[in-house]
């Protein structure tokens, strides 16, 4: 299979990539919350790339495969869904650790 047999998979434009980031983020931030609710801060350090550098590699993939128009279009696109994605990520990580006391 070569790159250009992949081009125009994606039909739908861009903005379901900005989607996938809101989704991926979210879930994946409330997931991470609550497998690691009661895990020691070394287990955490060691899940926290995983949770956070993966999914980006799944956005910039999805990006890869729309056309080479839609990509000249906005080649930025993956990075901006990649913050989205992280800020989503941070929101219920953040707010899991405002409610306990540090200690």
């Amino acid at each position: 299979m070569t790159g250009r047999s992949l081009a125009g998979l994606s039909h739908s434009g861009l903005y379901f990539l900005y989607g996938l980031a809101l989704v991926l983020g979210w879930g994946l931030g409330n997931l991470y919350v609550a497998r690691t609710r009661d895990d020691l801060k070394a287990v955490k350090r060691l899940m926290l790339p995983v949770y956070l550098l993966t999914p980006p590699g799944v956005l910039f993939l999805t990006w890869a495969t729309a056309s080479a128009t839609l990509q000249a279009g906005v080649p930025l696109a993956p990075v901006y869904a990649s913050g989205i994605f992280v800020i989503l990520f941070l929101v219920p990580v953040t707010f899991a650790r405002g409610g306990r006391s540090r200690s």
